[in-house]
């Protein structure tokens, strides 16, 4: 019987057996080594795993063991037997039960899901005139997810129907601004989140928002050899900029970064070229604004001076007191490359475009009673522009 037997079964992970530890009930994984002890007396020894042969032996002082891998097993209880023979003509028996485990214990989750909110937008805002709101998205992880809830500014929370594909349906809003923000969490406890701002107006928005290229110039046209270009700006709205785009004369196009100030790198300028640059609100209102950029070639004189202009007649001195009903004012102009026009303006909201640019002149300006701002304006063929003031008194 097993009890009688001076042999024991026991299992090692290192192939010297300097670890050795009893088989009886052991748990084990891994490479191991079975073997008797001790070894002596034995001429051979037969190994059955499970009632099937699995090795032979030779006699002492050879390896009387058993070396295999617990992956050929399945997880779970398992008996090994050895028949031991020994030089006296004698065997004996032993029975022993192990169990196998393989199975790995995974490293710690802590990495996070991810989170996208694709509906109603996949921008960051959204502007409606409906009191609620549908919102769905999707969320991933790769140990699984436990929930996706949400919470909004105005203290309203819940969880979202679904996981990998979430939606919530009829999420009431609040007047003005409402920050709803959507967390994904996983089996482990991690979390991540995505917030839409979703600007909420009960009446309509029609105003379009301003828009102003700053630079490189804030005038209407500019003058360049680069064979590219840099814009900036600013854009602003009651409710919110949505986005700034742009677009050339010669088909280029795309989105500015920033709303409330706005610039676009390394526009490609081949020749003379208009860019349009569009700013749209949360409700999709516009505005634009145009530069005409004219390229020179290399060589060519780049006009980089305003023009001058100076008012003559009838006084030079900036104010005189008049009788008359009209008036007739003259002056010059001039530009270091040329003058494209020169125009007036009274402060009665009347203007025309004078006669003449270096020499300009114009007659027959209606007079208010009283005072009267009369604004002349040169304008250059790069669009720079410089303005002369004559105040009148009309007695």
């Amino acid at each position: 019987a097993p009890s009688a037997s001076p042999y024991r079964l026991v299992w090692s992970a290192n192939a010297d057996r300097s670890d050795s530890h009893n088989l009886e009930n052991a748990t084990i994984s891994g490479d191991v080594y079975i073997y008797l002890t001790p070894e002596t007396e034995i001429a051979w020894v037969t190994f059955f795993i499970d009632g099937r042969t699995h090795s032979l032996k030779g006699s002492a002082p050879y390896d009387i063991g058993l070396p295999f891998h617990t992956t050929s097993l399945s997880d779970g209880e398992h008996v090994i037997k050895a028949i031991v023979n020994r030089w006296d003509a004698t065997s004996q028996t032993l029975d022993t039960t192990f169990q196998v485990s393989n199975r790995q214990v995974p490293a710690p989750d802590v990495t996070a899901p991810s989170l996208t909110i694709t509906s109603p937008t996949s921008a960051d805002s959204f502007a409606t005139q409906s009191a609620s709101i549908d919102i769905a998205g999707s969320a991933s992880d790769d140990r699984g997810l436990q929930q996706v809830t949400w919470t909004t500014s105005n203290g309203d929370s819940g969880v979202a129907s679904g996981t990998a594909n979430w939606s919530v349906q009829g999420l009431a809003l609040a007047e003005g601004t409402n920050n709803i923000t959507f967390t994904a969490t996983d089996n482990a406890g991690n979390t991540a989140s995505d917030t839409l701002v979703v600007t909420y107006t009960s009446a309509s928005d029609v105003t379009a928002p301003s828009l102003t290229i700053t630079s490189p110039t804030s005038a209407d046209s500019f003058a360049t050899q680069s064979t590219s270009i840099n814009l900036a700006g600013t854009a602003s709205d009651d409710q919110g900029i949505q986005s700034v785009t742009w677009q050339t004369s010669s088909g280029q196009s795309g989105t500015a970064t920033g709303t409330a100030s706005w610039s676009v790198a390394g526009i490609n300028i081949s020749g003379d070229t208009t860019i349009t640059v569009t700013a749209s609100d949360l409700s999709g209102n516009t505005s634009t604004d145009t530069l005409n950029i004219s390229y020179e070639t290399a060589g060519t004189p780049i006009d980089t001076q305003a023009p001058s202009v100076t008012i003559t007649s009838p006084t030079r001195y900036g104010m005189v007191m008049l009788g008359t009903p009209t008036v007739d004012i003259g002056g010059t102009a001039s530009d270091n490359v040329g003058i494209e026009r020169v125009i007036w303006e009274n402060s009665n909201g009347e203007s025309g475009t004078c006669e003449g640019t270096t020499n300009w002149y114009a007659r027959g300006i209606q007079l208010d009673q009283w005072m009267n701002n009369i604004t002349v304006t040169a304008i250059d063929t790069s669009g720079r522009r410089r303005e002369q003031r004559l105040t009148i008194y009309k007695y």
